[in-house]
């Protein structure tokens, strides 16, 4: 493992939240507490809200976490599309130089 007491376990834990919107638009968002990044992104979103909100006396509501989850995933859901078109395009490039090579009759 990396050395964090955890058994020598390969897994992590992460935080999963899901979000439907009433547009139908189904979100979902990880987070990784051992992620140095995510905790960051974590922490400047608490500072912003505390901000924003500072008639909640600096303690952070379960909504807002959410939102944070739903911000943090919509990056990540783009890049998982690009890489299934990628993959989508890759395999259709495949299925096309075999149907050429398998239906190639050039008489010369």
């Amino acid at each position: 493992g990396d050395g964090d007491g955890d058994g020598g376990s390969r897994t992590r834990q992460v935080e999963i939240g899901m979000t439907l919107e009433t547009s139908g638009k189904f979100v979902v968002s990880v987070f990784d507490e051992r992620d140095p990044e995510h905790r960051e992104k974590r922490r400047r979103y608490r500072k912003e809200k505390a901000l924003l909100l500072e008639d909640k006396d600096g303690t952070v509501l379960e909504d807002e976490v959410e939102d944070y989850y739903e911000e943090e995933e919509e990056r990540s859901a783009c890049s998982g599309t690009e890489i299934g078109l990628v993959v989508f395009c890759v395999i259709l490039f495949a299925v096309y130089v075999a149907a050429r090579v398998a239906f190639n009759d050039v008489e010369f």
